[in-house]
């Protein structure tokens, strides 16, 4: 089943292309989406209205496709289901390469052109998206995976690139000190100490 999701946050999207583990830079890296660990993460962040036809549209095809010999999913509330953090409620999905070279979700600009292969969504950027809503039951459990399909951004934010946080301080002020600002290094004064 699909779902769709209007106006929505990207939270650390990682659709660009495909990503994995690497237990030795312990962090996720690209990779190509041949191979069989790849996949594309897209966190959302929804509201209270959102996550509640969320979690049902999860529950009603969760009931439709167990198959016989699944285990039950059956969770309490949002909190079973969904990251609330910051009094908004976070919403995690995935998408598998299983080796599929045509396994990246679909991306479009808010006037429906396609976005370049290369585009990369920032965090904070506001989106639609459509989800493929997913149960599944493996090793005696069971559940709802959410992945993402198509993305449309409607709002765009700017990037940012983690750099100096002090360079209009260190530029104001030559000084030995990167953090002066503007005050005296002369300690001449009358203050004893």
């Amino acid at each position: 089943m699909q779902h769709k999701l209007m106006n929505v946050e990207a939270l650390w999207p990682k659709i660009d292309r495909p990503y994995k583990w690497s237990t030795e830079q312990n962090r996720s890296v690209p990779t190509e989406a041949t191979d069989p660990e790849g996949k594309y993460e897209l966190n959302l962040v929804i509201t209270d209205n959102q996550a509640k036809e969320l979690a049902k549209a999860m529950k009603e095809e969760f009931k439709n496709k167990k198959e016989k010999g699944w285990k039950e999913w059956a969770p309490k509330g949002l909190d079973d289901i969904f990251k609330k953090d910051d009094g908004v409620w976070q919403v995690k999905t995935v998408k598998k390469t299983y080796s599929d070279p045509n396994s990246k979700p679909s991306q479009y600009m808010l006037d429906g052109t396609k976005c370049p292969d290369d585009f990369q969504l920032t965090t904070g950027s506001k989106i639609h998206v459509m989800l493929l809503v997913k149960p599944w039951n493996y090793a005696g459990k069971s559940g709802v995976t959410l992945r993402p399909a198509a993305i449309k951004v409607v709002e765009l934010r700017e990037r940012l690139d983690g750099g100096d946080p002090f360079a209009d301080e260190s530029k104001a002020v030559a000084s030995d000190d990167p953090f002066a600002t503007g005050a005296s290094n002369d300690f001449d004064d009358e203050i004893p100490f």
